[in-house]
């Protein structure tokens, strides 16, 4: 409880507006679609999503490990910016997060796109889940693929932990960080980059199980990391 109360606003007050999204959308399935964000290019975009997707997870374990790094990380980074800054710099990194999310199912689709009638991908980009395929037709597949990856929202708030996490390792880098089942401390600035090339690598394998926005977390790092850079050349890191 001492932890909980010593927790700065901002970084209390993502906490729990994680914890009661999860259980509003879990009491309320039909709200999930609406916050969750879509790619740009399918029916289920709306503008809004590219903030309330920060605050929504897929389950109870999504929302335990993003919500322990933010109460780490977070508490120790908005303690030394203050409440203000430390919200927009989340809300950016978020925002980066997604955009680079975008930008890398462009291309996934983009390539997909290729191996299909033109006609074809431009009827699925119009009727999107309306559209109905012929079991025989032969772009079946790959229309198929287009289609779930249009329809897969991305959620969590991965993408600004990144940048938090980033901004952790720029202010504390020799701080050592002690791992659950891990036998000695880590220093933040290898454990960042280890992170960092963990997603870069699982990223481009482009698994089709795995349903990680592996882009989405290397977005909000890489946005992190460009600000706090400025910030510290220009000796603001710590204010």
């Amino acid at each position: 409880m001492n932890i909980w109360n010593s927790l700065p606003i901002v970084t209390k007050n993502i906490i729990i507006l994680c914890a009661l999204m999860l259980l509003v959308t879990s009491v309320f399935p039909l709200l999930e679609p609406h916050l969750a964000c879509y790619y740009y290019q399918s029916g289920d975009f709306r503008p809004w999503q590219l903030v309330t997707y920060m605050f929504m997870h897929a389950n109870v374990f999504h929302l335990f490990f993003n919500m322990m790094g933010v109460l780490f990380f977070g508490g120790q980074v908005e303690y030394y910016w203050g409440a203000r800054k430390f919200l927009n710099y989340f809300l950016v990194c978020g925002l980066g997060a997604v955009v680079l999310h975008q930008c890398w199912t462009a291309v996934e689709i983009h390539q997909l796109a290729q191996y299909v009638q033109p006609e074809n991908f431009a009827t699925l980009l119009e009727q999107g889940k309306e559209m109905r395929i012929a079991s025989n037709h032969p772009d079946l597949p790959m229309l198929q693929r287009i289609l779930e990856v249009l329809n897969t929202p991305m959620v969590g708030a991965s993408g600004g932990l990144f940048g938090i996490m980033i901004a952790f390792a720029v202010m504390f880098p020799n701080a050592e960080i002690y791992l659950l089942f891990f036998p000695f401390p880590v220093k933040a600035k290898y454990l960042i980059t280890i992170f960092a090339v963990v997603e870069v690598f699982a990223g481009l394998s482009n698994s089709a199980s795995d349903n990680v926005a592996h882009f989405a977390h290397l977005g909000g790092l890489l946005t992190g990391l460009i600000i706090v850079l400025v910030w510290r050349k220009r000796g603001k890191l710590f204010l």
